[in-house]
């Protein structure tokens, strides 16, 4: 007899999984999340499956079509002492590569050893906690009045549709993780959060600002003097 309790998701290990990577970051102070440049405590390679096809001499058709095919968004290749992440470089959209790539790097935190339903609502949470963090939402909402599913998915460069899924989960869950990690990776993300929320009040494009105020930050960090945009913002009004 199958133990259905024992195939339901194990939400809450995705989500300190997910939150243990970020917390292993020196700095999430970015305009996207890139996946390819996250520091891993195991070797992990990216390839397009494109690309990958090319290299290894095998018809891109066998990979993409057909019944045996290996890729829809995106998969992982296990190797000996590493794992290949292959993502469909045809889907432009910059936000949708990054979150297949990060729906892979759930497989593999969470070792996953199958592919079924169990496993990708794992790797869907993982993700989600990636890229918007419980807490940080949290303090998004309790911070900052007025916040909304747009100015998550433009804070955290995601697409509406992952913002409003992270809303309405972030409003289902009774709990917030609170613990040292979550505000640590709170205060990586801070910054760039009142940056965005100083832009949309004094009508500023926020991808412009960003990057201007990334060239002063990095001149003032490198002479440690700086640990917030509320005083980098004082040394230059």
């Amino acid at each position: 007899m199958i133990n259905s309790y024992a195939e339901k998701p194990d939400f809450d290990k995705c989500i300190e999984a997910a939150t243990d990577l970020l917390y292993q970051q020196d700095d999430l102070f970015t305009f996207n999340l890139d996946i390819r440049k996250l520091k891993y405590d195991r070797t992990i390679y990216f390839d397009s499956v494109q690309g990958y096809c090319v290299r290894v001499g095998v018809p891109i058709r066998r990979v993409m079509f057909g019944k045996n095919r290996l890729l829809k968004e995106g998969c992982t290749v296990k190797g000996d002492d590493f794992y290949l992440v292959l993502y469909n470089e045809d889907r432009r959209s910059f936000e949708r590569q990054q979150w297949t790539m990060a729906h892979e790097i759930g497989h593999i935190y969470l070792e996953h050893e199958k592919d079924e339903d169990k496993e990708e609502a794992e790797a869907h949470c993982f993700t989600g906690q990636l890229f918007i963090p419980d807490y940080s939402l949290y303090r998004i909402v309790k911070d900052f009045n007025g916040a909304c599913v747009s100015d998550i998915a433009e804070i955290f460069r995601v697409s509406n549709a992952a913002a409003q899924r992270r809303w309405n989960t972030f409003f289902r869950r009774k709990t917030v993780h609170t613990g040292k990690k979550d505000q640590a990776i709170w205060e990586m993300q801070r910054e760039k959060v009142e940056l965005y929320f100083y832009c949309k009040q004094n009508g500023l494009a926020f991808n412009r600002e960003f990057f201007k105020y990334g060239k002063k930050r990095d001149l003032l960090k490198t002479a440690d003097v700086i640990s917030s945009f509320s005083e980098l913002s004082n040394l230059f009004v």
